[in-house]
Order: C-alpha cells, then sequence, then structure tokens
C-alpha cells in the first residue's frame, strides 16, 4: 500500500510546475547554454548563443510570477538554441559547410539582369499611369 501511495505521489510530482521548471530550465537549459560557451559560440555563433541566453533569462523571469508552464518553453527554446549555438560553433571551429571562419560574402540582392553598379540603371516608373507619364488610358 505505501509503495503505491509512493508511486502515485511520485507521478503526481513530475506533472508538476516547479519540478518540471526545475528540470527543464535549472538543470537542462543552463547546461546546454554552460556548454554553448564552452564551445565558443559567443563568438562563432553570436545569434543563436544570445538567443538561447535571452531565453534563459525569460524562464527565469516568468518562473518568478510561477507561470511554470511558460517558463518550461521558454526553457526548451534556451536548450534548443544553445545545442544549435554548440553545434554552430564545432562546424565553424572544424571548417565545415558554415564556413572557415572567415566572414561569409553576402548574398547579392540585386534584381536580375541587374549589372550591380546602380549608375548607368535607370529607376523604374512607378508613377500611376496616365499622371506625369503623357499616357492616357
Amino acid at each position: 500500500m505505501r509503495l503505491l501511495c509512493a508511486a502515485l505521489m511520485a507521478a503526481a510530482l513530475v506533472g508538476c510546475g516547479p519540478v518540471g521548471y526545475l528540470h527543464t530550465v535549472s538543470v537542462g537549459a543552463t547546461r546546454a547554454l554552460a556548454q554553448a560557451k564552452a564551445a565558443g559560440a559567443e563568438k562563432l555563433a553570436v545569434y543563436e548563443y544570445w538567443s538561447a541566453e535571452e531565453y534563459l533569462r525569460m524562464a527565469r523571469d516568468t518562473a518568478s510570477y510561477a507561470d511554470y508552464q511558460l517558463s518550461r518553453r521558454y526553457g526548451e527554446l534556451a536548450e534548443r538554441m544553445a545545442a544549435k549555438a554548440s553545434a554552430i560553433a564545432a562546424e565553424k571551429r572544424a571548417g565545415g559547410p558554415t564556413g572557415t571562419g572567415a566572414e561569409e560574402t553576402p548574398p547579392d540582392l540585386s534584381p536580375a539582369g541587374s549589372t550591380g553598379s546602380g549608375a548607368d540603371e535607370t529607376p523604374p516608373d512607378l508613377s500611376p499611369a496616365g499622371k506625369g507619364s503623357g499616357e492616357t488610358r
């Protein structure tokens, strides 16, 4: 009988907000962020690292208002972003597909058929038909 009561109480605590928060945020996300920092993600995967840092801050902040469900969600996001930051940092350090650590050139965002200089191009006519263009409908 005691064993059954203990099992039921343990099962109830697993779904309890503060217990889930402690496991997800205090252990999982904090550990993942520390691993990302150790991997050099602070400089090699800036967006992912600082996103994880902010999600962890938000998790702790929402827990202070006893919103443990939202806090766990932020903790899970922090853990995911920290893991992604660690992976990107490891790839960059190894010279993998994300780059060799050197600055990557940005993609060409000029319109198709453009020479890219812009000096010899005429701007598009944005005036409505019939106004300023001499055309009538």
